[in-house]
């Protein structure tokens, strides 16, 4: 009878779900206690969707913000996941993705700087302020299409 009440106590702790916590200076070899938290938020959504973790599973967040590598897929089986802050208002979730830029001078007041391989970007906030992105040919205000084009700007050797 003591090992059908054990098992009991264990299904009803797993059908309650459990706490995954997610800290910026965790590591997602770790078992994703308040001791030992996660880093990703999305290691911790893999690890929700393990079956034991069970429905009213919640992913607690450390203050900081959190650079999503990847989309977050949540299927079915998330059903019932709560994601959110240990701290109200202290966490932030951000699909950019960070990088350390090396600016030079490099003409009439502009700036440049390399990129890392790959990088999409669509805005760019330097020390969280949004910056104008690079333009071909340089906007002229006065132009009715698209503010000026270029007869190469489509060219295959710059595309």
């Amino acid at each position: 009878m003591n090992g059908f009440i054990l098992w009991m106590l264990c299904c009803a702790s797993w059908s309650l779900g459990a706490d995954i916590f997610v800290s910026p200076d965790g590591d997602d070899a770790h078992a994703g206690t308040e001791e030992f938290p996660m880093r990703s938020v999305e290691a911790a959504v893999r690890k929700a969707g393990q079956g034991h973790y069970g429905k009213g599973c919640q992913i607690i967040l450390a203050d900081g913000i959190y650079h999503l590598a990847e989309p977050l897929l949540l299927r079915p089986v998330h059903s019932g996941l709560t994601i959110r802050a240990k701290n109200p208002h202290k966490a932030v979730l951000s699909g950019a993705q960070p990088f350390v830029a090396d600016w030079k001078p490099f003409r009439d007041g502009i700036m440049r700087t390399s990129v890392p391989s790959g990088l999409e970007m669509d805005v760019l906030l330097v020390n969280g302020k949004p910056m104008h992105m690079a333009r071909y040919p340089n906007a002229t205000p006065e132009e009715r299409i698209f503010q000026g084009t270029a007869p190469d700007a489509d060219a295959p050797e710059r595309v």
